[in-house]
């Protein structure tokens, strides 16, 4: 598919695949709204996980915990579009559609969960500040050799279609950035930030009561 001819053809494309995938013609909640809903409830519950799972383990196994529960869920869901819509994934995916910007900066759902999902890990275990820095730079280094090493795959190639770059944030879906990183630390710090006016347990995890 060329390049300018995928902002006239994934719409209809798009509906046609979710028609078959959720059997009506009504598909317009399943495209738009669903996702966005599934999305934040996890968030929620993998948050609450985090909190119920770092009150029984130690430091380093707690974070290497959630990172690779946050970084499994993101290539199940990357995977789950791009399976199914291919060429035309990041146009089907409403977390990648543009919300607003910040100097000049595009702010999708993406982008602005990475900041959310930080703050609330760093408010809740500020402890481990150091190696959620770290996690958020291999993320982007682990996106950065799906896009550039990947074989002919849902993982690789075909999230590299272009589109339209005025309403969608990621142009192709293995779409590591230095804009992440920043959004991750910003976050990190500023969750590290509120944890300061907070009670927290020896294990230096926060006291809800």
């Amino acid at each position: 598919m060329k390049t300018d001819s995928i902002k006239d053809v994934c719409k209809q494309k798009n509906y046609e695949t979710a028609r078959r995938i959720f059997g009506t013609s009504n598909v317009q909640w399943y495209l738009e709204s669903m996702p966005l809903v599934v999305f934040w409830s996890g968030i929620l519950i993998s948050l609450l996980l985090f909190y119920v799972v770092g009150k029984r383990t130690n430091t380093l196994l707690r974070a290497i915990l959630a990172f690779l529960w946050f970084g499994g869920s993101i290539v199940w869901y990357f995977y789950g579009y791009l399976s199914r819509y291919q060429e035309c994934a990041i146009a089907a995916d409403p977390m990648n559609k543009k919300l607003f910007s910040v100097f000049g900066f595009p702010i999708s759902t993406w982008p602005l969960s990475h900041f959310v999902l930080w703050v609330v890990i760093a408010t809740l275990a500020p402890k481990n500040w150091k190696l959620y820095i770290g996690f958020g730079v291999a993320w982007e280094v682990t996106e950065y050799l799906f896009k550039t090493y990947g074989k002919e795959t849902v993982l690789s190639r075909k999230a590299r279609t272009r589109l339209d770059a005025k309403k969608y944030q990621y142009l192709t879906y293995w779409e590591s950035a230095w804009e992440d990183i920043a959004l991750n630390s910003l976050g990190i710090v500023t969750g590290t930030a509120i944890s300061q006016f907070l009670s927290y347990d020896v294990d230096g995890i926060l006291q809800l009561s």
